[in-house]
């Protein structure tokens, strides 16, 4: 499988992780709330690509989403906006 962009929200903010799959992340976060907390690497997605460790662990809410390199957007933004149009 292809690796690619992976958007994480943590503590109220937006972070990426590159030359990953969401698989695997996915299974490092699962690993991380089953048993000891672990670190993420992940960068800010502010622009300034300042490198981070996130502590993932359970009870620490953490969201994941697979970022659409085509358009640069996210999936998680497309369906947000999909979802609004089937609301009106």
């Amino acid at each position: 499988m292809n690796t690619n962009t992976i958007g994480i929200a943590y503590a109220g903010a937006e972070y990426v992780v590159s030359e990953r799959t969401l698989e695997e992340v996915q299974s490092a976060i699962a690993s991380a709330t089953a048993g000891r907390p672990a670190w993420l690497p992940a960068r800010m997605h502010d622009g300034r690509g300042l490198t981070v460790d996130l502590l993932i662990g359970p009870g620490i809410p953490v969201a994941v989403w697979q970022v659409a390199s085509e358009r640069g957007q996210s999936l998680r933004e497309e369906s947000s906006a999909e979802l609004a149009s089937a609301l009106d």
